[in-house]
């Protein structure tokens, strides 16, 4: 493993990008070799090494570096801009939402390629966001980005679902969901399979396969609750499958239940004038 110390000063030291605001200082970084180094300080990039600022004699500051290739992870505390940012996007409040990713982009771009840095949670909110806002060609060069982590695997499974359910826009339905089920299968990173399972109903329900789709969609409420952002879309969509099958009570229920869970979100505004519809066609019934 690639380690050394760097005698020199802090003050003479290359400025540190400055961490998300709040965010809590102390981070462990998990080695390769089994050690676990934790630290308050925050930690800084100088070339493949990930610096580690430690006391030296004399009351002075110096810095430790690990090669990437020997981290396991680092454990960065959650900045809170990235729940913030859910929050807002949740509440269908997407310019202020990429706005608070911003600091967390700016500091953890340089740790990118090493798992456990927040860039990549920050980069499938911003990409989910442009893309559901009609941004396609924005998000195109971020999950190109995204996609060219390959020191972390999490990072890269984001990516290839991503990249899947850019097939799937451009109407290339089977190839999309043959990524996703190979995502599906090799992915540990939850994130990355919710949306997979997302994205799997879209593709089915493109597909006219009601059935499949709605089991799709039922994989995000059921097994990934706290994906606050992907289950309103799940439920629509399954709501939708529903109206496929010309099963009507099942879809109303659904709508209703996204309405009372999520009611500031985007799919209940969508989901609203549906469920109405279907409601004004129940009474209407002799």
């Amino acid at each position: 493993m690639k380690e050394y110390v760097a005698v020199a000063l802090l003050i003479s030291l290359p400025i540190m990008a400055q961490q998300p605001a709040d965010t809590p200082a102390s981070v462990s970084i998990i080695l390769k070799d089994g050690r676990t180094i934790t630290t308050t300080q925050a930690l800084a990039r100088s070339g493949n090494a990930v610096m580690v600022t430690v006391p030296m004699a004399g009351g002075q500051q110096g810095q430790l570096g690990f090669d990437a290739s020997a981290i396991t992870r680092i454990e960065f505390p959650e900045p809170p801009e990235i729940r913030a940012a859910i929050d807002l996007f949740a509440a269908g409040q997407t310019a202020q939402g990429i706005a608070q990713l911003d600091p967390v982009f700016s500091y953890y771009a340089q740790f990118r390629d090493v798992p456990g840095s927040w860039w990549s949670k920050a980069a499938v909110l911003k990409i989910n966001a442009l893309v559901n806002s009609g941004r396609e060609t924005e998000a195109a060069p971020l999950i190109e980005v995204l996609s060219s982590c390959k020191g972390d695997p999490d990072a890269v499974s984001a990516a290839r679902v991503q990249q899947a359910a850019a097939i799937a826009r451009a109407g290339s339905y089977e190839e999309a969901l043959q990524s996703l089920d190979s995502v599906i299968k090799e992915s540990q990173n939850k994130d990355a399979l919710a949306q997979a399972w997302l994205y799997k109903g879209d593709s089915l329900f493109a597909l006219r396969r009601w059935e499949p789709a709605i089991l799709a969609y039922l994989h995000v409420p059921v097994f990934y609750s706290d994906e606050k952002l992907l289950v309103p879309q799940a439920m629509l969509g399954g709501a939708r499958a529903m109206l496929g099958l010309q099963d009507r009570k099942s879809a109303r229920d659904q709508l209703d239940a996204l309405l009372k869970t999520f009611p500031s979100s985007p799919q209940a505004v969508a989901a609203k004038p549906e469920l109405e519809k279907l409601e004004k066609e129940q009474n209407q019934k002799p």
